[in-house]
């Protein structure tokens, strides 16, 4: 990133921010897994404007690591878009020599240095930490405070709201304001037959066609791909479209229309793919000359090896709710990782393949299909339509039972002939009342 700073640890020892790279040694067997944890970002921003900084986690080491999750606690003045300081991530496993690369998007609301601090925990012990800062320039409105205009107030969490971890804040100026793209109106059939599920978000459902409607717009065209679509503000450099909505609401909205989630995939201690209701997923769009043209999400998807469209679909996994181990807070994962149309295996999809496709730069099986894609910036609908499940098949039709024949009289079982009764002896009298005294009582001719 030119302009900016790079900060880099190693497991076993702590970073601060610098212009260069820290100095350190690799981390002996003792120390644990040999990992390195760089940071790059900008060294200044503007109060009302964005600072982006890049985590890679490296595995220098010999063994494939796991269970790694980075943690980041960032100062008031830095806001993401979708959780409160600290935030967690998890890093799937490294194998040696691999690097996973994660993107940070901050507002930046107050001026000053403001700094974010990253740890690398494993086995709930840190291996390696690093700390990065922004200068932030003084807002317009925080200039006129010399001149005695009056300072505005510090912005407050809304009591009672649905998102009391994410305080409100008065919008910005005007001028200052970073616009979202004019996405106009879904491009349905029939608009009036649409429910919306959030008023500031653009999620629908519509419950005669069975399906989930969204909006987002083309922020990638020509690039290894790890998602499809991702939430705005998230994964926007591995990801073709971005869509301005929470992760929830399309969980939520799936569930409405008859589809039911399954779980992400599993790689551990075998490989389970991600499972749940097939989810059609198709695209609408206006071309150069206002004209409306549909298309199938995976033919803008292309398979790296063969250059042919994406031929698999995709699966309702669901994501899952986790819980901040610092804070003890409870959240949607896919709401703060940004997974929401994946191409590549996370925990944290709420849609994904139901095959192996690796996370790691090295290993990414997709790329962008750019000749399909239309310009960057396009508006672009996106319907969500669960299919029906397969029925399963039917019983073979068993033969019916053959018919036993009636027997015949010859057949027919013959009386056994009377046997004789036993003839009682006279003395028998008195060997019955012989038997009180326990002698035989009786005697049988």
């Amino acid at each position: 990133m030119a302009g900016g700073v790079r900060v880099a640890g190693r497991a076993g020892r702590r970073c601060g921010g610098r212009s260069k790279p820290a100095p350190s040694t690799p981390a002996s067997p003792a120390q644990g897994p040999a990992l390195e944890l760089e940071i790059v970002g900008p060294e200044q921003a503007a109060v009302g404007g964005k600072a982006v900084f890049v985590l890679v986690v490296t595995n220098a080491g010999k063994t494939t690591v796991r269970n790694l999750l980075l943690i980041d606690r960032f100062d008031p003045g830095l806001e993401h878009a979708v959780a409160a300081s600290p935030i967690e991530h998890d890093v799937p496993d490294l194998e040696p020599g691999k690097a996973h690369r994660l993107v940070l998007s901050f507002r930046v609301t107050r001026a000053g240095l403001l700094s974010h601090t990253v740890e690398l925990t494993g086995g709930g012990q840190t291996v390696v930490t690093a700390r990065a800062s922004v200068r932030a320039a003084p807002a317009r409105e925080e200039k006129g405070e010399e001149k005695g205009e009056e300072k505005k107030a510090e912005p407050k969490p809304v009591p009672g709201s649905a998102f009391p971890d994410i305080p409100f804040k008065e919008p910005p100026k005007e001028e200052e304001q970073e616009k979202p793209p004019d996405l106009g109106p879904p491009l349905v059939d029939r608009p009036e037959d649409l429910t919306r599920l959030h008023p500031e978000y653009p999620v629908w459902i519509d419950r005669k066609g069975g399906r989930v409607v969204l909006m987002g717009g083309v922020c990638l065209r020509q690039s290894p791909l790890e998602l499809f679509a991702c939430l705005r503000g998230s994964k926007e450099h591995e990801s073709v479209l971005s869509i301005p909505t929470k992760a929830s609401f399309v969980h939520a909205g799936l569930l409405a229309v008859g589809a039911e989630p399954g779980a992400p995939a599993v790689f551990q201690p075998k490989y389970v793919p991600a499972r749940g209701t097939e989810i059609e997923v198709t695209l609408a769009w206006k071309d150069a000359k206002g004209r409306r043209q549909t298309a199938r999400a995976q033919d803008w998807v292309r398979d790296a090896k063969t250059q042919k469209a994406l031929a698999y679909p995709w699966v309702f996994a669901g994501s899952r709710i986790v819980t901040n181990t610092v804070t003890g807070q409870v959240a949607y994962q896919a709401d703060r990782e940004g997974d929401l149309i994946c191409v590549s295996n996370f925990p944290a999809a709420v849609l994904d393949l139901p095959i192996p496709s690796s996370a790691s730069n090295e290993e990414l099986m997709f790329e962008a299909f750019t000749e399909h894609i239309p310009a960057k910036g396009t508006p672009v609908t996106v319907l969500l339509t669960p299919k029906p499940a397969k029925p399963d098949k039917p019983p073979a039709k068993s033969e019916p039972p053959a018919k036993t024949p009636a027997p015949s009289k010859a057949d027919e079982p013959k009386p056994a002939p009377t046997q004789p009764k036993p003839e009682v002896k006279p003395e028998a009298k008195a060997s019955r009342s012989a038997s009180r005294s326990g002698t035989p009582c009786l005697t049988i001719a």
